[in-house]
């Protein structure tokens, strides 16, 4: 009989009765066996809680004494009532708590415009293609916010199928009563613009939006695959770091190199087309692993098709990655307001890449390239809608109110547009978006100036108006600005409300499948889409019952 049955035996079984999961980790590791104790309902609420907010599946954890802790469960169950199967039951029942929770907050938030995100997403074995749905909102603090709604396999992966199924249960569960707008944004794949302009031709949704970072990210894929040389260097260094993804042996060569010259003991990182961002970590550590690569491959004796003069041009490249870099990640952030930075960033953007002082000509032709690119785009997949909202978002963004990057014609528009809001009646300023076309505009330019820089108490709505005239730039987050002055402007504060609520980004349904590809992963190739859905749910929106 083996040392450890025999303590599995002499052990007794005893209740633990604390309230936290720590305090249950803790003494499983101090006793480090696996005999079977009770735990209540109230702890088991606590290892759900741990399972789904921190860890993520119960089979895919980092925390070694934890895994060890859940092995048990799953395999001896011994823990009474707390079976791979009880906990899988229990976390769908808490999805099915949270969509009441979602529900509640959409209808008590008094939000004037929710915005969905909607993307595409495969498994990591290929079995699965689920659609992903989120929405973002301002909360009454002002705090922006997101949660997860859905996770959607339908038999048919088509525009009309996801405007069907955001029709028919999307729209009624969440979104059935309340005065508000609802946009969706996203990339610019076929099949989800498709069913954006369905849902516009039935007025169920109100915006139409273009993911800016799906938009930056292609123009840096033009700056690549469009100039032969730059294709030519990244094509080799993508089969470089295939090479040290699939040998042991090189990988564990370079590791050894790596402790022995004191080089950061870093994995080589494959760029991947559709991910953002994925060329600029690839060149990145490419750059710097390339003394450690280039020995590998000469004691492996293979031969080296980089050259110096390849990684000269790709050190050069790599300040034009890094700027785009700047500009997505501050695009994709999902805490603060994002829609008035769009247009802020991608004049930064243009100024900052003609400023660069590039030696290679292939380096010069990409930036040409995707500044090219970038005014095309824009042209193209932002609307003339669109473009009037970030320019107004951007005019309610306390840094930029003085509209320092607008040319002048573009500065009498945005304020010819914010004057005639003005004139609305209070209780419909936000929902009339589009009066700037009507024909009752009997205000000139100059009489706009005048009541913006002129301290007349004309009404209410100009004296506001005269107030923000006055107010300086700052660098204060604009939604906390917007939070301490509410008060001061209650018509303007609707209207920033309105239009810092927008997303420049469709990052938040992004890092869903992030976490979905955690969850379920080649060595959980049979899980559910509806395990999967609860779980996404339960993690994301960190949503535990009482």
């Amino acid at each position: 009989m083996s040392r450890r049955r025999s303590k599995l035996r002499s052990y007794k079984a005893k209740h633990y009765q604390s309230n936290t999961t720590t305090d249950l980790m803790t003494h499983y590791r101090s006793h480090n066996i696996g005999k079977e104790y009770e735990i209540n309902n109230e702890q088991k609420e606590m290892l759900i809680r741990h399972i789904c907010s921190n860890n993520g599946s119960f089979a895919q954890l980092d925390n070694a004494y934890f895994q060890q802790f859940l092995n048990s469960i799953t395999k001896k169950k011994i823990i009474l009532g707390m079976t791979p199967e009880t906990i899988s039951n229990k976390v769908k029942a808490l999805a099915v708590l949270d969509d009441e929770i979602t529900c509640t907050i959409i209808e008590s938030n008094n939000n004037p415009v929710y915005v969905l995100s909607i993307d595409g997403w495969d498994d990591s074995v290929g079995k699965v293609h689920c659609y992903g749905v989120t929405v973002t909102y301002l909360d009454t603090e002002w705090e922006l916010k997101s949660r997860v709604l859905d996770l959607i396999q339908l038999e048919a992966n088509t525009g009309d199928a996801i405007a069907e199924y955001i029709e028919e249960h999307i729209l009624p569960k969440y979104f059935s009563g309340g005065e508000y707008k609802l946009g969706i944004i996203s990339d610019h794949g076929g099949d989800i613009k498709r069913a954006k302009n369905l849902l516009l031709e039935k007025d169920l949704i109100s915006h139409e939006i273009g993911c800016a970072a799906h938009l930056l990210h292609l123009n840096v894929l033009d700056a690549i695959y469009k100039v032969e040389l730059t294709k030519t260097i990244i094509m080799k260094i993508k089969k470089v770091v295939s090479f040290f993804n699939s040998s042991t042996r090189a990988y564990k060569m370079l590791l050894t190199i790596q402790k022995n010259t004191g080089t950061p003991e870093h994995r080589l990182i494959q760029s991947v087309d559709v991910r953002w961002l994925s060329f600029h970590k690839m060149i990145e550590r490419y750059i710097e692993q390339k003394e450690c690569i280039a020995s590998v491959y000469h004691r492996l004796d293979k031969t080296y098709h980089v050259t110096n003069q390849d990684i000269l041009i790709m050190e050069e490249f790599f300040e034009i990655l890094r700027i785009c870099s700047v500009a997505l990640r501050g695009l994709e952030g999902d805490k603060y307001a994002t829609s008035s930075l769009v247009l802020p960033t991608i004049y930064g953007l243009k100024n900052k890449l003609r400023s660069l002082h590039l030696h290679h000509e292939s380096n010069v032709e990409s930036r040409r390239t995707l500044l090219n690119s970038l005014n095309l785009r824009i042209n193209r997949h932002i609307s003339e809608e669109n473009l009037t909202r970030l320019k107004i978002a951007t005019a309610m963004d306390i840094r930029f109110k003085s509209l320092q990057i607008f040319m002048d014609e573009e500065k009498w528009e945005i304020l010819e547009y914010l004057r005639n809001i003005y004139n609305l009646n209070l209780e419909n300023a936000v929902d009339q978006e589009n009066c700037r076309n009507q024909n009752d505009l009997d205000s000139s330019l100059d009489d706009l100036w005048q009541a913006a820089n002129v301290g007349s108490e004309i009404d209410n709505h100009n004296s506001e108006l005269s107030r923000w005239n006055r107010e300086a730039t700052s660098k204060t987050d604009p939604l906390q600005w917007w939070k301490k002055n509410h008060e001061r402007y209650p018509v303007l504060s609707k209207v920033a409300k309105y239009y810092l609520s927008f997303p420049a980004t469709s990052a938040n349904v992004e890092r869903l499948f992030s976490k979905a590809n955690r969850f379920h992963p080649k060595t959980r190739p049979n899980l559910s889409t509806e395990s999967l859905r609860a779980q996404l749910k339960v993690s994301c929106n960190a949503r535990i019952s009482n």
